[in-house]
């Protein structure tokens, strides 16, 4: 549901408004469920709602100049969770520095509503320190520099200078993404040196990210066994270290395995690879509900992981394998 509303959210961005009769066909879901979306989005104030629609939102001034706070009220369950747990590894008097994620925005929520820690925030973020300033248990350090972003934040040579003269104990950052390869990766090259001058003051650094990826793999495996194998019959997991190939092909490195195996119910009268493909079944002959999308969704998921994900098929044996370099291997670099 949360992403359905997201790319209901990115479509506005594009297009400006949208009718419930595209997203439906869109989607693959009723009327009446894309209508339910939209009645909830428009009660967050995310988008306004028109006959048969809706538009996006435009706010005077605020929303039409170079800022805009949008992305702070996208996934707002997931973003307050890990704030949450990011709260956690804050001690009494620690001093941290915050950066201008939207995640991190309420991470300073946070620690303003906690008042039981003493904490020195260093921030280059308008809008944290906004809702830090003030905050009689917060002792708050703006950063200096050309404000820019559509957070409104410190960017620059001035904020990176200003940024390299403090050491703080902790660090919270959000990033675009985690790539195995190259480490954390941000959308836009400011952001991206700023970062770097965080990673730079900080004794530790926390990385505020996610797993929805690895869970949505994981959700579309198990949805897909529950859905199609034999009836009364077992399930086997296996998880492990193992040694797989780079992906280069100059050598090996340490990963972690996941396998699931299990009996289907269907005989499975197509080639492995094609399972994979959209709108592909393991029976053609099949009636019943189901798309074929969950194992291609998954397996372009954990190619996007840096993972591998293959699948084999030994009578109406089917068994899946996931495998991840393991973190010990990677040498994170920021880049953008």
């Amino acid at each position: 549901m949360e992403e359905r509303r997201n790319e209901i959210l990115r479509e506005l961005d594009r297009k400006g408004k949208v009718k419930v009769t595209d997203l439906s066909r869109e989607f693959g879901c009723s009327e009446v469920t894309i209508r339910n979306d939209i009645k909830a989005m428009d009660i967050e104030g995310l988008l306004k709602r028109t006959h048969g629609g809706a538009v996006k939102i435009e706010t005077g001034t605020e929303a039409k100049g170079k800022y805009s706070a949008e992305s702070i009220y996208r996934n707002v369950v997931q973003k307050k969770q890990i704030a949450e747990a990011a709260y956690e590894f804050l001690n009494d008097r620690d001093t941290i520095i915050i950066d201008d994620a939207s995640t991190s925005f309420y991470l300073a929520q946070e620690i303003k509503n906690h008042p039981e820690k003493r904490i020195a925030v260093v921030t280059n973020s308008l809008i944290a320190g906004n809702e830090l300033a003030g905050v009689g248990h917060v002792e708050l350090f703006m950063i200096g520099g050309y404000v820019t972003g559509h957070l409104a934040a410190t960017m620059g040579d001035a904020a990176i200078q200003n940024m390299s003269k403090f050491h703080v104990d902790k660090a919270f950052i959000g990033v675009h993404s985690i790539n195995f390869n190259v480490g954390l990766t941000s959308i836009a090259t400011p952001q991206m040196e700023v970062k770097k001058a965080i990673i730079k003051a900080a004794e530790k650094v926390y990385v505020l990210a996610d797993s929805r990826r690895s869970y949505r793999v994981m959700e579309n495996l198990f949805n897909n066994i529950y859905k199609y194998a034999l009836e009364g019959t077992r399930i086997y997991i296996d998880l492990g270290f193992t040694e797989w190939k780079s992906a280069d092909g100059s050598g090996s490195q340490a990963g972690v395995f996941l396998s699931l195996k299990n009996i289907s119910a269907m005989e499975l009268n197509v080639a492995p690879e094609e399972l994979t493909e959209r709108f592909i079944r393991g029976d053609e002959s099949r009636t019943t509900e189901g798309s074929g999308l969950g194992l291609s969704i998954a397996k372009n998921l954990t190619e996007a992981m840096n993972g591998m994900f293959e699948i084999s098929i030994d009578g109406d044996l089917f068994k899946v394998v996931l495998v991840f370099p393991k973190m010990d291997d990677v040498k994170p670099q920021t880049e953008v």
